[in-house]
């Protein structure tokens, strides 16, 4: 299974938001995740900026309000590092 990196699925946003909570959720399946540089599976609580992640998934589609920020590519598979 090939993978695409995030920035090729979803477009960055501008402006960036300031708050934490403004940022979109996107739904995933069979998604796993990584420690960032490695190949071992991690648990997403441990998560921090000393233990970085790597999310890996299939992306669903997205609502009508987050259409703008897709590239037109749900359904494939991408990582989030």
């Amino acid at each position: 299974m090939s993978t695409l990196p995030e920035e090729r699925v979803l477009k960055p946003l501008d402006p960036v938001p300031n708050d934490v909570n403004d940022w979109p959720d996107f739904a995933l399946r069979e998604t796993k995740i990584f420690y960032q540089g490695k190949g071992r599976y991690a648990d997403l609580l441990q998560a921090s900026e000393e233990t970085p992640l790597c999310v890996v998934g299939e992306l669903m589609p997205l609502d009508d309000e987050q259409e703008h920020i897709g590239r037109g590519l749900c359904g494939c598979t991408f990582r989030g590092c």
